[in-house]
């Protein structure tokens, strides 16, 4: 089963922030089945920040050989091991499973939303990030 939710993101990367509207399918975190992947962006976002399996394993609290087989999809993603590796990489688990997020906006709605947003000043784009937040957090 999977769940339908609207939210806006802040990334860092190296001191730039940049925020983004999107829909994400996120696996139940009540239903521990395994995905079926014949893809995943772990290695891809793992060279991106210049780690090596060893170092993502440490960070993970797993094997560099287990880091390995999920890269290369010989062992299968729960949504546990999604969590813990988006989390040991700093990023949304949905980036592990459909890749980065795109900062183009997609359609003219976020782009006027994007446009809008940088207006805001720091205070109000937190404000901002908190009503988009409750949002979801209401249809959950």
């Amino acid at each position: 089963m999977r769940l339908s939710i609207w939210r806006i993101i802040i990334l860092e990367r190296a001191t730039v922030f940049y925020t983004i509207l999107a829909v994400y399918f996120i696996p139940n975190p009540h239903d521990n089945k395994t995905m079926q992947l014949q893809n995943n962006y772990i290695k891809d976002i793992r060279k991106s920040q210049n780690l090596t399996q060893s170092e993502l394993a440490d960070r993970v609290g797993t094997t560099q050989e287990t880091i390995q087989r999920l890269e290369n999809g010989k062992r299968r993603l729960t949504y546990d091991w999604i969590k813990k590796i988006a989390d040991a990489l700093a990023v949304h688990p949905s980036e592990i499973t459909e890749g980065p997020v795109s900062a183009i906006p997609r359609n003219n709605a976020e782009k006027h939303i994007l446009e809008a947003y940088r207006e805001l000043s720091e205070q109000e784009q937190k404000i901002f990030g908190t009503m988009l937040r409750s949002f979801s957090t209401e249809k959950e």
